[in-house]
Protein backbone atom coordinates (compact mmCIF):
# COMPACT_ATOMS: atom_id res chain seq x y z
CA UNK A 1 0.00 0.00 0.00
CA UNK A 2 1.53 3.29 -1.10
CA UNK A 3 1.16 6.35 1.13
CA UNK A 4 -1.05 9.14 -0.15
CA UNK A 5 -0.47 12.88 0.15
CA UNK A 6 -1.92 13.07 3.69
CA UNK A 7 0.37 10.30 4.91
CA UNK A 8 3.35 11.95 3.25
CA UNK A 9 2.46 15.27 4.96
CA UNK A 10 2.20 13.45 8.30
CA UNK A 11 5.60 11.77 7.79
CA UNK A 12 7.12 15.09 6.73
CA UNK A 13 5.80 16.86 9.86
CA UNK A 14 7.07 14.05 12.09
CA UNK A 15 10.51 14.09 10.44
CA UNK A 16 10.62 17.86 10.86
CA UNK A 17 9.72 17.65 14.54
CA UNK A 18 12.39 15.02 15.17
CA UNK A 19 15.01 16.90 13.11
CA UNK A 20 15.39 19.28 16.05
CA UNK A 21 16.80 16.40 18.11
CA UNK A 22 19.73 15.93 15.67
CA UNK A 23 19.12 12.20 15.31
CA UNK A 24 20.58 10.08 12.56
CA UNK A 25 18.40 8.83 9.73
CA UNK A 26 17.72 5.43 11.34
CA UNK A 27 16.72 6.90 14.71
CA UNK A 28 14.52 9.49 12.99
CA UNK A 29 12.72 6.83 10.95
CA UNK A 30 12.27 4.70 14.07
CA UNK A 31 10.87 7.73 15.89
CA UNK A 32 8.45 8.50 13.07
CA UNK A 33 7.29 4.87 13.07
CA UNK A 34 6.87 4.64 16.86
CA UNK A 35 5.15 7.98 17.27
CA UNK A 36 2.99 7.42 14.21
CA UNK A 37 1.87 4.03 15.49
CA UNK A 38 1.04 5.48 18.92
CA UNK A 39 -1.00 8.33 17.39
CA UNK A 40 -2.86 6.07 14.93
CA UNK A 41 -3.61 3.42 17.54
CA UNK A 42 -4.81 5.90 20.15
CA UNK A 43 -6.91 7.85 17.63
CA UNK A 44 -8.37 4.64 16.21
CA UNK A 45 -9.46 3.43 19.64
CA UNK A 46 -11.03 6.76 20.50
CA UNK A 47 -12.78 6.94 17.10
CA UNK A 48 -14.21 3.48 17.72
CA UNK A 49 -15.63 4.68 21.04
CA UNK A 50 -13.06 2.99 23.24
CA UNK A 51 -11.26 4.76 26.01
CA UNK A 52 -9.09 3.40 28.73
CA UNK A 53 -11.68 1.81 31.00
CA UNK A 54 -11.76 2.05 34.74
CA UNK A 55 -12.84 -0.98 36.69
CA UNK A 56 -16.14 0.75 37.43
CA UNK A 57 -16.89 1.33 33.73
CA UNK A 58 -16.17 -2.18 32.54
CA UNK A 59 -18.10 -4.79 34.49
CA UNK A 60 -16.51 -7.71 32.65
CA UNK A 61 -12.93 -6.92 33.77
CA UNK A 62 -13.42 -7.96 37.43
CA UNK A 63 -15.32 -11.04 36.26
CA UNK A 64 -12.52 -12.09 33.94
CA UNK A 65 -9.86 -11.41 36.57
CA UNK A 66 -11.76 -13.49 39.12
CA UNK A 67 -11.17 -16.63 37.01
CA UNK A 68 -7.45 -16.47 37.83
CA UNK A 69 -6.26 -16.60 34.20
CA UNK A 70 -4.68 -13.13 34.20
CA UNK A 71 -2.20 -13.17 37.07
CA UNK A 72 -0.07 -10.27 35.87
CA UNK A 73 -3.03 -7.97 35.21
CA UNK A 74 -4.58 -8.85 38.56
CA UNK A 75 -1.32 -7.97 40.35
CA UNK A 76 -0.89 -4.79 38.32
CA UNK A 77 -4.40 -3.55 39.04
CA UNK A 78 -4.08 -4.46 42.72
CA UNK A 79 -1.02 -2.20 43.04
CA UNK A 80 -2.35 0.61 40.82
CA UNK A 81 -4.39 2.20 43.61
CA UNK A 82 -8.01 3.06 43.05
CA UNK A 83 -9.21 1.17 40.01
CA UNK A 84 -12.35 3.30 39.88
CA UNK A 85 -10.49 6.60 39.45
CA UNK A 86 -11.37 8.27 36.16
CA UNK A 87 -8.76 8.03 33.43
CA UNK A 88 -7.68 11.20 31.65
CA UNK A 89 -7.14 10.05 28.07
CA UNK A 90 -5.46 13.34 27.11
CA UNK A 91 -2.93 12.94 29.92
CA UNK A 92 -2.40 9.29 28.98
CA UNK A 93 -1.82 10.25 25.34
CA UNK A 94 0.71 12.97 26.29
CA UNK A 95 2.48 10.60 28.68
CA UNK A 96 2.84 8.05 25.89
CA UNK A 97 4.26 10.66 23.50
CA UNK A 98 6.75 11.83 26.13
CA UNK A 99 7.80 8.28 26.94
CA UNK A 100 8.44 7.60 23.27
CA UNK A 101 10.22 10.89 22.61
CA UNK A 102 12.51 10.71 25.59
CA UNK A 103 13.31 7.08 24.79
CA UNK A 104 14.20 7.91 21.18
CA UNK A 105 16.40 10.94 21.85
CA UNK A 106 19.89 10.04 23.14
CA UNK A 107 20.37 10.93 26.78
CA UNK A 108 16.64 11.00 27.37
CA UNK A 109 16.18 14.27 25.51
CA UNK A 110 15.27 16.09 28.69
CA UNK A 111 17.08 19.32 29.52
CA UNK A 112 19.73 18.78 32.17
CA UNK A 113 19.02 20.18 35.60
CA UNK A 114 21.16 23.18 36.53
Amino acid sequence: MSPGPNSMRFFDHMAGALAQAWLGANATMMGVALLGAWVRNFAGLEAAGFSTPTMGESDNIPTMLAHGNYLHLTALLATAGSATAPVDNDALFRAGIEALLFGIVPGGGRPSAG
